[in-house]
């Protein structure tokens, strides 16, 4: 039952408890039976909390005592370079599990998202349509379908029952009213269109498909676009300076990790992604708590939103002379 425990809060990423890990990492010394699920759990709990450097050392140890045997050392592998954008090579991970376990739904699912986002929708689609009849309603089961339909110009009105399905559900889910925005555009439903592509990116103000899409809504419909196309172009480049440094991360030294960390926080706050800002920066503090520039950051975000108690935390690590100017009125 402790194993057990252990294992449920370390996917979860609570890895504060010495005593939890020193078992878990006891239990991989020992080689014992329950290794490759601890190794599983401690892998995707740290991806969890963004600490994607220590997912790969404890890959790389794995790897080096037999992990390329084991089912779940290609899904953590899968996962890891699916964080890093790399489609193809955690397509490759997710496939050697699907040969093995065809009924693994976790790894087909990964396979089915890979070459969905590669746009390789005739292949993923199979993928997706073997889950939903095994019951694996999962929503990015009904999305993934939908974005498969929406690919390859198919089945549309299954597509946007899919999306409302999922909305009943989660009735803000982003990914299913840009799709539906998607699904009335091609279908040139250009009102409806457009009301569900500006939920989408108020929803999701980062999505950049969603932007571009919204984007050629007014173009069809000879509206005025210089706006969005402003924040089209302003999102795009945010978008691609995270994915360099959400590569570049891996292979960083540790002493370059907290300003890394802090750096992809703080580009999520300006996409006004802030929910996703913030286990960036406390894994920029992780590393070095008196990191000056995301103790700032965090200042700024609790008291805009009015958490004061929070506010006064980060200010105890501000030099007094910035805290004088950053609290006069």
């Amino acid at each position: 039952y402790q194993l057990e425990q252990f294992l449920f809060r370390a996917q979860r990423g609570e890895t504060d408890d010495e005593d939890m890990i020193a078992s878990m990492e006891r239990y991989i010394s020992e080689n014992r039976p329950e290794a490759p699920i601890c190794r599983e759990a401690l892998c995707r709990g740290a991806m969890l909390n963004q600490k994607l450097e220590r997912a790969l050392q404890i890959l790389l140890a794995w790897r080096a005592n037999g992990g390329e045997e084991n089912l779940q050392y290609h899904l953590c592998l899968g996962l890891l370079h699916q964080e890093v954008a790399q489609y193809r090579r955690a397509g490759e991970s997710f496939e050697k599990i699907v040969k093995r376990a065809p009924k693994y739904n976790l790894a087909r699912l990964g396979l089915a998202e890979t070459l969905k986002i590669r746009e390789l929708f005739s292949k993923a689609l199979p993928h997706y349509q073997f889950l939903i009849n095994n019951d694996f309603r999962h929503k990015l089961v009904l999305l993934g379908l939908a974005d498969c339909y929406l690919g390859l110009d198919e089945n549309l009105d299954l597509a946007e029952k899919y999306c409302k399905e999922q909305l009943q559900t989660e009735p803000e889910n982003p990914i299913a009213i840009r799709l539906l925005g998607q699904i009335a555009l091609k279908q040139n439903r250009l009102d409806q269109a457009e009301t569900y592509l500006r939920e989408a990116v108020r929803l999701s103000p980062g999505d950049t498909t969603a932007h571009y899409q919204l984007i050629q809504c007014l173009k069809r419909s000879g509206k005025d676009l210089e706006r969005e196309q402003k924040k089209f172009d302003e999102i795009s480049a945010l978008n691609k300076r995270f994915n360099q440094l959400n590569r570049n991360r891996l292979q960083a030294k540790d002493k370059d990790l907290p300003d890394i960390y802090c750096e992809m926080g703080e580009l999520l706050l300006k996409s006004a992604d802030a929910e996703s800002a913030l286990p960036y920066l406390f894994g920029a503090l992780s590393y070095d708590p008196n990191h000056l520039a995301s103790r700032r950051l965090l200042y700024k975000y609790y008291v805009e939103r009015g958490d004061l108690p929070n506010a006064q935390e980060q200010l105890r690590y501000i030099p007094e002379k910035e805290r004088n100017r950053l609290t006069s009125p």
